[in-house]
Formats: C-alpha cells, structure tokens, sequence
C-alpha cells in the first residue's frame, strides 16, 4: 500500500526516527531502501496474519532487517531480543522529557549549590544543573 508523505512522516515520528523493535536510528529518506544506512519499513506492530490492522496505531517504523526478522511474531518477544520493553519516545515524548530534565538539573544544582557556598553556589548550581539536565538523553527503555 503506498502512503503519502505526511502518512510516512507521521509513522516515523511516532518512535522520534528510531526501530520500534531495536531502538536504532532510521534515516527518513531512506524509506524502503534496501541495504541504506537506517533503511527503514512500515512494521505492524500487531502482525495482520494475526489479526492486526492497517490502522495508525499499529503501524510503526521498524529497520527493514528487523520488521523481516520479527516476522509475525509478537513485537513483545522482538523487543527483548534487544533488551528493550517499550516503544522508543516520539519527538513530542522526547521533547518534554528533556525539558523535565532540565527542570531537574536545575533544582538539584541550586540546592546542592545553596548548601555549599550559599546565595552565588545556588546561581551557579542551578545553571550547571540545568545544563547537565539538558545534556541527559530521555530514556526509552
């Protein structure tokens, strides 16, 4: 079934341009390049051979080696071939976490701050917090 650009850009960013199944890096442009680097597939995450559907929410980005390999296996048993449990964050899941992180940093860094050198530790705590919070990458499990 062939899908319009904003149907492909949709499903890419579900999972911030990363395989559902493994985590890694696709590459947007390469959509259904075999052998390109983070070649990627449209993968339903329910197999329709198993009663899945075309509908939006069971379609994600998957590596083209990985959606093959995975087959109509369960994308559960996929995933932990990999270490991973859970879907990789969208852009939006992704943004927000690096924005809480940030927040974090920021308050851990002015009250270590305060407690070391008082009223300047605290600016200064609160600005290196803030920036290793925003350093941190979003963990997607």
């Amino acid at each position: 079934m062939r899908r319009s650009p904003d149907d492909l850009f949709t499903i890419f960013a579900r999972t911030s341009g990363r395989c559902h199944v493994c985590h890694g890096q696709l590459v947007y442009t390469n959509y259904g390049i075999h052998g390109a680097r983070g070649a990627w597939h449209i993968e339903h995450s329910r197999a329709l051979a198993r009663g899945g559907t075309n509908h939006g929410n069971n379609l994600m980005a998957a590596h083209i080696r990985c959606n093959l390999r995975k087959g109509t296996s369960s994308t559960r048993s996929a995933r932990a071939e990999h270490g991973k449990r859970k879907k990789p964050m969208s852009f939006e899941q992704r943004e927000r976490a690096l924005t809480r992180n940030t927040a974090v940093g920021a308050a851990a860094g002015t009250a270590i701050g305060a407690v070391v050198a008082g009223p300047p530790g605290a600016l200064v705590g609160m600005l290196l917090g803030a920036a290793m919070g925003a350093r941190r990458e979003p963990s997607d499990e």
